[in-house]
């Protein structure tokens, strides 16, 4: 899992823009906008075995 903005799915770390903790993309306040997003793609894949 990792965190995320919900206002912009922006998976980057937030930002200090004067001393306020902000999604560094669209500058939503961090402590409201961040959510966990289960990760992608870790999952493993398997095969139906055909016989």
């Amino acid at each position: 899992m990792h965190p995320e903005c919900k206002y912009c799915d922006n998976p980057m770390p937030p930002a200090n823009m004067y001393g306020d903790i902000v999604c560094s993309r669209c500058g939503a306040e961090w402590a409201d906008a961040r959510i966990m997003v289960e990760d992608e793609g870790d999952e493993p894949f398997y095969f139906d075995d055909e016989d």
